[in-house]
């Protein structure tokens, strides 16, 4: 969760490549440690910042993949 609010704080100060870079690193650790809601989490955000690049087929892909592990996943949030 570190990850992704140094990633909100990164693209605040309108480095979108470090705070996709941060997103990434962040969805790799959600997908190793088995955390399905921090993962959610992280492409959703990942999409609204893809989006706001004007990469809407990205952004898309990425909430796809959002709505889809909340599908899947037996855990509930916090």
């Amino acid at each position: 969760m570190t990850l992704n609010a140094m990633a909100f704080t990164a693209a605040r100060q309108g480095d979108a490549e470090h705070a996709l870079d941060l997103l990434n690193q962040a969805i790799a650790i959600h997908e190793q440690i088995g955390n399905d809601w921090g993962k959610i989490d992280a492409l959703i955000y990942m999409s609204f910042r893809v989006s706001e690049h004007g990469d809407e087929e990205r952004s898309r892909d990425l909430w796809n993949q959002a709505t889809t592990l909340m599908d899947t996943t037996q855990q509930h949030p916090g």
